[in-house]
C-alpha cells in the first residue's frame, strides 16, 4: 500500500506508476492524480507548447506509433472514427476542406500516385461495383449537372490532344457500341430529328445551305436531279 500525496488516499502499490525500474521506485502520486494533472496541463499555454515542440521534433515516430496503433486497433478505430464524423459532420468538413485547400497539390500528387501503383485494383473494383457506381455518378450529375459541365470543358481545352487521342482510342475499341447507341437515339428521336431538320431547311441559312448542296451535286452529277 502507498499514500498518495495528491489526493491523500492509501491505495495498493499497483495505482502507482514506475519511475525507476532498477531502483523500484513509484510515482508519488496515483494513476488517477497523475491523468488528471496532464489533462490540465495538456490543455495550459505551457502545456501546449510542450507539445507542439515534441510534435514537431518526433514526427516520424508519432506517424509510426500513431499507424501501429490503428492496424492493432483496427475495429474500434473504424467505429470510432465512424461515430466521431457523425456527431461532428460540420466541423469535420470544415477541417478536411481546410486542409485540402492547403495541401491540394500533396493530395494531387499522392492519388496520382496511388492510382498508377493499384490500377488492376481500381479495375477490379470499378467492374465489381459497376452498376452501383453507375447510379451514384447519375445521381451525382444531376445534382451538380453546372458544375460538371463548367469541369468537363474546362478540361477538354487545357487537354485538347489528351482527349483527342484517348476518345479516338476509346472509338476505335467501341465502333459497335457506338453505331448501336446512335441508332438507338435516333429511333427514340426521329420525328424531333425530322423537326429540326424541316425548320432549318425553311429558314434562311438553310435555303443558302441547300441551294450550294444543289449546285454542288448537279455539277458533279451532270445534270443530274436537284435535291431538295
Amino acid at each position: 500500500m502507498k499514500n498518495c500525496k495528491v489526493c491523500k488516499e492509501t491505495k495498493p502499490i499497483e495505482k502507482f506508476n514506475i519511475t525507476n525500474k532498477v531502483k523500484g521506485y513509484r510515482d508519488p502520486s496515483c494513476r488517477s492524480c497523475r491523468l488528471a494533472y496532464m489533462k490540465q496541463y495538456k490543455q495550459s499555454d505551457a502545456g501546449k507548447l510542450t507539445q507542439k515542440k515534441y510534435a514537431q521534433k518526433n514526427k516520424e515516430k508519432i506517424a509510426a506509433t500513431h499507424k501501429q496503433w490503428q492496424i492493432d486497433n483496427k475495429e474500434y478505430f473504424l467505429e470510432y472514427t465512424k461515430k466521431y464524423r457523425a456527431e461532428n459532420k460540420d466541423k469535420v468538413a470544415k477541417r478536411e476542406k481546410t486542409y485540402y485547400l492547403k495541401n491540394k497539390e500533396k493530395i494531387a500528387a499522392t492519388g496520382k500516385k496511388w492510382r498508377e501503383e493499384n490500377k488492376e485494383y481500381l479495375k477490379e473494383q470499378r467492374e465489381k461495383n459497376k452498376d452501383k457506381l453507375s447510379v451514384q455518378s447519375k445521381a451525382y450529375y444531376v445534382e451538380n449537372k453546372e458544375k460538371c459541365l463548367a469541369y468537363s470543358k474546362k478540361y477538354r481545352e487545357e487537354n485538347k490532344d489528351k482527349t483527342a487521342s484517348n476518345y479516338k482510342e476509346w472509338y476505335q475499341k467501341n465502333k459497335a457500341q457506338v453505331a448501336e447507341r446512335k441508332k438507338e437515339w435516333y429511333l427514340n428521336n426521329k420525328e424531333r430529328i425530322n423537326a429540326q431538320q424541316r425548320k432549318y431547311r425553311q429558314s434562311e441559312q438553310g435555303k443558302i445551305s441547300a441551294k450550294k448542296y444543289n449546285q454542288k451535286y448537279y455539277q458533279e452529277n451532270k445534270g443530274g436531279t436537284l435535291i431538295w
